[in-house]
């Protein structure tokens, strides 16, 4: 009576396929007393009595040396040719390659064309420099009531355009103090937003502003803005925060002095510098 297998643990260690006998030298006898079901394949494989299996006969060192080179050729032709991992069956190989160096090779060209075309942009922006500007800004604090207190404006080739403190109408916590160094005793001596802010109008017309954190510096400055009863401008920009993080394929934002891997005083002069030299870096 032939016994039906569907697990490969349930069957008994005297059976054994007629692959697994040709390895330990050995031939079935040509009773088959079991079968397994190989799901992958949908087929069944015959199982034989190893007890009953007879020896093979010796080979010839002509046949064994035949027989280990096609070995050879069968393990090269399953073998990823990057990696050297050997697959199952050579089916799983495709042009050479396993599917972890298939997925890798894609998210490395993904990379390569996100670079390149964070390299065109910036070419494109060196190659256009009257359209665009730098600006930094340094303020009360994070909050939706806090205002700028200092303010800067560079061109691309590091020509000062604005560089002044900002007398703002609230006061500066001491949280955003300790990061820039500004208190509110120094920014007794700012100029009024007002004035400020016509300054920066005539500086930025029709120019393009390259910011690091755009979102934040454009916000503060329609808050300051709103503080002064000024309407709201709407300034051109760029984020130059969020295309280095697709330069540098990552999912988190890195800080300006992370990204120049310096440290620098936080000045808003100094950042506009700063961010310059990044500029130059992913060019």
């Amino acid at each position: 009576m032939t016994t039906h297998y569907k697990n490969w643990n349930e069957i008994p260690v005297h059976l054994a396929t007629k692959t697994a006998l040709s390895r330990e030298g050995l031939r079935p006898n040509g009773r088959v007393v079991g079968t397994y079901f190989k799901r992958s394949t949908c087929t069944y494989i015959d199982l034989y009595d190893r007890n009953e299996a007879m020896p093979k006969r010796k080979m010839s060192e002509k046949q064994q040396l035949a027989l280990e080179k096609a070995r050879e050729k069968t393990i090269q032709q399953r073998t990823c040719t990057r990696c050297t991992h050997t697959v199952q069956h050579k089916n799983k190989l495709k042009g050479g390659l396993c599917s972890s160096c298939i997925k890798n090779l894609a998210e490395i060209q993904q990379i390569e064309e996100q670079r390149e075309s964070c390299k065109n942009k910036i070419n494109y922006i060196f190659n256009n420099k009257n359209k665009f500007l730098v600006l930094d800004t340094q303020t009360t604090g994070l909050g939706e009531n806090d205002e700028i207190i200092e303010i800067a404006v560079t061109n691309l080739d590091g020509k000062t355009l604005l560089n002044t403190l900002v007398r703002p109408t609230v006061p500066i916590s001491n949280d955003a103090t300790m990061i820039h160094g500004i208190t509110n005793e120094i920014v007794e001596k700012g100029q009024p937003w007002s004035d400020v802010y016509k300054q920066l109008c005539d500086i930025v017309a029709n120019k393009i502003l390259l910011i690091y954190n755009a979102d934040f510096d454009l916000s503060m400055i329609q808050q300051t803005c709103l503080a002064h009863n000024i309407d709201a401008p709407n300034f051109k920009s760029r984020c130059m925060m969020e295309l280095y993080a697709t330069y540098i394929d990552s999912e988190r934002w890195y800080s300006l002095e992370e990204a120049i891997e310096h440290r620098m005083p936080h000045k808003s002069l100094d950042r506009c510098f700063a961010l310059l030299l990044l500029i130059q870096k992913m060019k």
